[in-house]
């Protein structure tokens, strides 16, 4: 590669780590891919989806969710556990279900249920992945059914961020 190679390609390196952190993005989540571990934006993600899911209820006639932070909590652990193990589904790698997850947590409810929702988001800070979250579940019988049930009377959301994927898991009580 001669000198003007070189210079481009050192050219071009600065324009797009300009255009990473002018987007706010996280240089080591670019390099190395995994959890970006930022509380703060998870929670944000799990107040915007809570809000948004008590509209959906109340436009149906239904009283909105109370937030129950045990379930949050195992709802957090449970989309953790799902981006660093790298698998999508309501029973863990371990063999635990739902119901083993609410026993372990000892969160008892008179009925339960889960929504899980795995968002492919290239830039995860954005507020319409919540969105596109909640319009996903509504879009399906069996979550839009979880959502718009009377019997469940409170709920807690769980999310993980990671480099152009958001993991959200909802369990009601």
């Amino acid at each position: 590669m001669g000198v003007v190679g070189i210079i481009f390609l050192i050219i071009t390196v600065i324009f797009a780590l300009t255009w990473v952190v002018n987007l706010g993005l996280p240089l080591v989540g670019m390099i190395i891919p995994g959890h970006l571990d930022d509380p703060k934006l998870e929670k944000e993600y799990e107040s915007a989806i809570h809000r948004l899911i008590n509209e959906q209820r109340v436009s149906h006639g239904v009283a909105p969710l109370i937030w129950n932070e045990q379930v949050a909590e195992m709802a957090r652990l449970h989309s953790k556990d799902m981006l660093e193990n790298r698998f999508f589904d309501h029973t863990n790698l371990q063999g635990q279900s739902v119901w083993d997850r609410y026993t372990a947590a000892r969160i008892t409810c008179a009925t339960g249920g889960e929504n899980i929702y795995l968002e492919p988001s290239p830039f995860p800070q954005s507020s319409s992945s919540a969105h596109s979250i909640v319009r996903g579940w509504m879009d399906s019988s069996g979550h839009r059914s979880n959502i718009l049930n009377n019997a469940f009377t409170s709920h807690g959301i769980g999310v993980a961020v990671d480099v152009g994927k958001v993991y959200a898991t909802q369990n009601f009580c």
